[in-house]
């Protein structure tokens, strides 16, 4: 349960920061080491923003933040066009 209030917290916080206020990273990381790549690089991850989140209130004695979790985006892949079909079985068996 722990967990999830953190990641619940973090993810809240790391929905509403504007993206204007993120550092453009693509030219000082090497690309991730992963084939998909997220819809942006995270500095800090969602956990430990949670955990930063309720320290800070239980430091500052104010409301401990009860977070919401939310989802990414999907990734967006292509549609076949309506004219082209995707390959059957025996094609794939054939080009092989």
């Amino acid at each position: 349960m722990a967990t999830l209030w953190l990641v619940s917290v973090g993810g809240e916080a790391d929905a509403t920061l504007p993206l204007s206020t993120l550092p453009d990273l693509a030219a000082h990381l090497p690309p991730p080491p992963r084939s998909h790549r997220a819809a942006h690089r995270r500095l800090v991850s969602v956990f430990r923003r949670g955990w930063n989140l309720i320290l800070a209130a239980l430091l500052q004695q104010t409301a401990l933040p009860l977070g919401r979790l939310v989802p990414e985006p999907w990734p967006i892949r292509p549609l076949l066009d309506q004219k082209e079909t995707a390959p059957t079985v025996v094609e794939l068996l054939q080009a092989a």
